[in-house]
């Protein structure tokens, strides 16, 4: 049961991580609406944040 679960765990934080990564790749306006543009420091912050999911999630299925 246990092997499950850190199995589950991870597909979920592959799928979240994933989404951020997209997300932040999708926050792009084109210039159109800069004034609610999300910082550099913002975008790197949140891709981090997802590479950094997906890789400890592929840490959980690999070890799981």
């Amino acid at each position: 049961m246990h092997l499950y679960l850190s199995k589950m765990i991870g597909y979920l934080l592959v799928f979240v991580g994933i989404f951020i990564v997209l997300g932040t790749a999708g926050a792009d306006c084109d210039g159109k609406c800069m004034e609610n543009a999300m910082t550099i420091g913002e975008t790197l912050a949140y891709f981090s944040m997802g590479i950094g999911a997906t890789a400890l999630g592929a840490l959980f299925i690999m070890k799981g």
